[in-house]
């Protein structure tokens, strides 16, 4: 087994860390125009290689490292490539309204495979559909038990709490947490005006004195968590808290969530929250043994 990455992310330090072996760093090499260029220093022939590759910032650049590094593996002739991306890289493109726009998940799906890469390991997918696109095993962890570890430690009266899915999309998260914690569930609607501005319609479910838990896979700019939380204490919730597996915080999501009602935020280290210390309601669940134990499986 060889631990491969591109980056040394906390994240990956800590897998290699739980499988108490080596965290090898690809060299990247970047021209004058910008093209970059990859290069390893070790002979992966006939080896399980797993690469960890962490959501950044510089998303488009870090797909294209990505892209060169499984390239330069798959000529030494590995026995596999497994692929562990905590959050993967354009999920939520997983469907077009029309045949003149790109689809980018499939599009991605098609590259990695065509690279060589033997299997994916992620956590909770924006949606379940986005596997049809991978033509190689996929192993999707699911966060739920964690959140509902945390929530029974902080929660004494479970009975007092109901689980919401902010939107159709979120029902099988709500559905999922709720039979863990053994409480209900209800699903918001909502309406989509532009990617920042968020209308909601309804909810199915009675949230009049519970505490809610909404349950999602992505805040990013947090527009629908914070209408999310303002509607529900509006219909009579006696507070609003949130299970969300990866925390993007783009834009002023940090500023909306501090200035919101949100009591607490649990999410996990599948994304790097540098911005977390700007923000106490943040509990930052870490998944590094979690992905360890999954590599560990796969190579015994």
């Amino acid at each position: 087994m060889k631990i491969l990455a591109l980056h040394s992310s906390s994240f990956a330090l800590k897998v290699a860390r739980f499988l108490d072996k080596p965290l090898v760093i690809a060299q990247t090499e970047k021209f004058p125009n910008q093209e970059i260029k990859v290069i390893l220093n070790e002979n992966y022939n006939n080896e399980t290689v797993f690469i960890l590759s962490c959501f950044s910032r510089s998303l488009n650049e870090r797909l294209i490292e990505l892209f060169l590094l499984i390239d330069t593996v798959k000529q030494m002739s590995p026995r596999n490539i497994i692929l562990v991306m905590p959050y993967l890289y354009y999920a939520r493109q997983d469907h077009a309204y029309s045949n003149k726009e790109s689809l980018a998940l499939r599009s991605i799906a098609t590259i990695l495979c065509s690279l060589g890469v033997t299997k994916i390991i992620s956590m909770d997918i924006h949606s379940k559909t986005a596997l049809n696109f991978f033509q190689i095993p996929t192993i999707i962890l699911d966060p739920s038990l964690l959140f509902c570890l945390k929530i029974q430690a902080n929660q004494p009266n479970l009975q007092d709490i109901i689980v919401v899915a902010p939107d159709e999309g979120s029902k099988s998260r709500a559905i999922e947490l709720s039979k863990q914690l053994l409480t209900s569930y209800a699903i918001i609607s909502k309406q989509r005006n532009s990617p920042r501005n968020v209308e909601i319609l309804n909810i199915k479910g009675k949230v009049t004195n519970k505490i809610c838990y909404l349950v999602d896979d992505i805040v990013d700019t947090a527009s629908t968590l914070v209408a999310a939380t303002k509607f529900l204490l509006s219909q009579g919730a006696k507070e609003v808290r949130a299970c969300i597996t990866h925390a993007i915080f783009s834009e002023d999501a940090i500023d909306k969530i501090n200035k919101s009602s949100l009591k607490s935020l649990i999410t996990t280290n599948s994304i790097e929250v540098d911005l977390a210390i700007k923000c106490k309601k943040i509990n930052i669940i870490d998944i590094a043994k979690v992905f360890a134990d999954e590599i560990k499986l796969l190579d015994s």
